[in-house]
């Protein structure tokens, strides 16, 4: 991941329209040349097989079966490059109506991966869960702007994967409901006259994050991207994999002792007293330790954590705290075998978060493309590598844009109302910084000024000072009616501010959905953001 404390330090550029990415793009060759000769002097087994077979294979499936999902709905032609030679290179996120900072690691993909002759892989990670299938949308007018939640399907618990499309008319009017609420703001959102030909065209999809993710690849092919898409639940059901989770459930004490150890430094390092952050600590029940992995069944879909337990000679898993347990064999070499029996008996084994970049950086990636969040929790995943597989871990780049709706209004800098603060204490307590001789002349105005110079020079004993300050107080009221229409001014600009700012933040977001801008507008910033070359 490289220099931790300057991987925690990073942040979202503030500016519109601007883009991050660490490390620079003049270090990406080197650190992908590292990349690729770290991970090939890395000589563990994992179930009996050595890591460069695994890596070779895995490689080899991913190439194959990202190939065979993308060109169910869109053409790519990556004919010139090859599993065998070309470096790999992997991002990925949630199957969701993610922010133009998330979406800008799709453009950066495809632009290294020109550059770098290599193949260019986006991984849908449908193992996670997000109850709400929902965008925040923007309304209202420009004086007062609103958001409203709109759905474009009915709340669900279950992991992206499982979860089929309950409400095809939510899905199918989502464009219409957003558009009308978006367009007095922005009239030509790309969803507009996109979302419902999109969405249709997999009709006879089922699985709403794959609906989702295709409507998102598609509008990346008219931007004339080239990238591979694949769910994570397929690459879950290959063989590295699989000897992945094999090794972890045979090495189940060693990798419960280091995750535990490597969170709570990392809590200790950044000062974070909660132990549930950045995630929680693995669990222990009895003889029954928790492995940072997932674990459903079609009777039971909703993921559970995955507990093992090692008894008599054998080890044993069991769905969360459930009655669900299987009885496997005693070594990783054996565990293979049983888990892909298990999983015909559709029985899902899915990583965590660390443990799928982990995944993606060691066996999938010769350069893993993160946005800030997750190199936030990579600090924790590099520990994991470092201690568990015995190798130093591969570097990665972060990357992010900052890209706000085109909506057209005056801005104002909040810092603005620290400063108008700050006048009205000044108005209050020294009003006559703000009168000029005039208009003080000779009566009663400049005979208060000098009443309260006079007390502020007079020294008073301790306990004897209530007079001295009983006689600034009266001066100050006095000479402050002399300023009161610059008080009233001010103080009316300021609860002007104090409204508009809150409605300013919320039309100034970077976290509204890529799907509410026009489409030529982001397009074109999207490209503009990009790193020129090195």
């Amino acid at each position: 991941m490289g220099d931790d404390s300057q991987q925690l330090k990073l942040r979202a550029p503030v500016n519109d329209r601007r883009a991050l990415l660490s490390p620079s793009i003049d270090r990406l060759s080197t650190m992908l040349a590292q990349n690729r000769q770290r991970l090939a002097s890395w000589t563990e087994r994992l179930a009996g097989q050595t890591v460069s077979e695994l890596r070779q294979i895995a490689r080899q499936e991913i190439w194959t079966e990202a190939q065979q999902y993308t060109r169910q709905y869109r053409d790519v032609d990556l004919s010139h490059r090859s599993f065998e030679n070309s470096p790999f290179i992997v991002t990925g996120h949630q199957p969701e109506l993610f922010h133009p900072g998330v979406w800008f690691k799709n453009f950066l993909l495809d632009r290294i991966a020109r550059q770098s002759d290599a193949v260019p892989i986006h991984l849908i990670i449908d193992n996670d869960v997000r109850e709400s299938a929902s965008i925040r949308v923007p309304g209202g007018s420009v004086a007062e702007p609103i958001t409203q939640i709109v759905e474009y399907d009915r709340r669900s618990p279950l992991p992206f994967e499982e979860r089929l499309i309950q409400d095809p008319t939510l899905l199918d009017s989502f464009a219409q409901r957003v558009t009308e609420i978006i367009h007095p703001l922005i009239p030509d959102a790309l969803l507009s006259d996109r979302w419902l030909m999109a969405i249709q065209q997999d009709a006879g999809e089922s699985i709403l994050a794959r609906r989702v993710a295709r409507f998102r690849h598609r509008l990346e092919a008219d931007c004339g991207l080239q990238t591979l898409e694949i769910p994570l639940s397929i690459v879950c059901d290959q063989l590295p994999f699989q000897c992945l989770v094999a090794q972890a459930i045979d090495d189940v004490e060693q990798i419960h002792r280091v995750y535990n150890e490597a969170l709570r430094e990392h809590r200790k390092r950044n000062r974070i007293r909660s132990n549930a952050h950045p995630v929680p600590n693995l669990d222990r029940d009895d003889s029954w330790y928790e492995l940072p992995f997932w674990i459903w069944t079609a009777q039971s879909p909703e993921r559970q954590p995955l507990y093992v337990m090692r008894r008599n000679g054998s080890l044993h898993i069991r769905q969360g705290c459930g009655a669900n347990q299987w009885k496997l064999g005693n070594s990783a070499e054996q565990l293979v075998t049983q888990l892909v029996d298990l999983r015909q008996q559709r029985v899902k084994i899915r990583p965590r978060a660390l443990l799928t970049t982990l995944y993606a950086r060691l066996f999938l990636s010769d350069l893993f493309l993160h946005g800030i969040g997750g190199a936030k929790y990579d600090e924790l995943t590099d520990e994991l590598i470092r201690r568990w597989l015995r190798v130093e871990p591969p570097g990665i780049l972060v990357a992010t844009s900052t890209v706000r709706l085109p909506i057209s209004y005056r801005r104002q800098d909040p810092a603005r109302m620290a400063v108008l603060r700050q006048s009205l204490r000044r108005l209050d307590y020294h009003p006559e910084d703000f009168l000029e001789a005039s208009d003080l002349g000779d009566g009663l105005g400049a005979q208060w000024l000098s009443q309260k110079q006079f007390w502020i020079r007079k020294e008073e004993p301790r306990g004897q000072r209530k007079q001295r300050h009983d006689h600034i107080v009266e001066a100050n009221q006095n000479l402050r009616r002399l300023v009161m229409d610059q008080r009233n001014a001010v103080t009316a600009e300021l609860e002007e501010l104090q409204t508009w700012i809150p409605w300013q933040n919320l039309l100034d977001s970077r976290e509204y959905s890529f799907c509410l801008f026009p489409f030529d507008f982001l397009r074109e910033v999207m490209i503009k953001c990009l790193p020129s070359g090195e």
